[in-house]
């Protein structure tokens, strides 16, 4: 399970700086990621896919796990959100099974603290 202790509630970045996280994939549960802007001319999103090599299981059975890279830019000063959820895709009609909401502060250049290091969440 996500500790979503580990995900920050507030985040504050300096207008072209970059902050990364990597999340855990789903496995073989068929989870994924939909990470979406409140408004995206403030922050650009990026999710990338993360592959690693597949795990053989006994019997021949090959899993993935494809864990995704999130990149928030802040491409301007201002304020917005972002939402992070891990849904299954095929599941329209149900809530997430994790639901985590980031509010951004975007500040001109020299205005604000470095925002830090690329972060793991883990223990899924």
């Amino acid at each position: 399970m996500i500790d979503e202790f580990e995900l920050p509630f507030d985040l504050r970045l300096e207008r072209g700086e970059t902050w990364q996280v990597l999340l855990p994939g789903g496995g073989s549960a068929g989870l994924d990621w939909q990470v979406e802007a409140g408004d995206s001319t403030v922050v650009e999103v990026d999710l990338q896919s993360i592959e690693p090599d597949p795990a053989v299981r006994p019997g021949g059975l090959t899993t993935y796990n494809i864990d995704r890279l999130l990149t928030l830019r802040a491409a301007r000063s201002g304020t917005t959100t972002v939402s992070l959820r891990h849904i299954h895709p095929w599941e329209t009609n149900e809530p997430p099974l994790r639901d985590h909401t980031i509010s951004v502060v975007v500040d001109e250049v020299g205005v604000s603290p470095p925002a830090g290091d690329v972060r793991q969440v883990t223990d899924l």
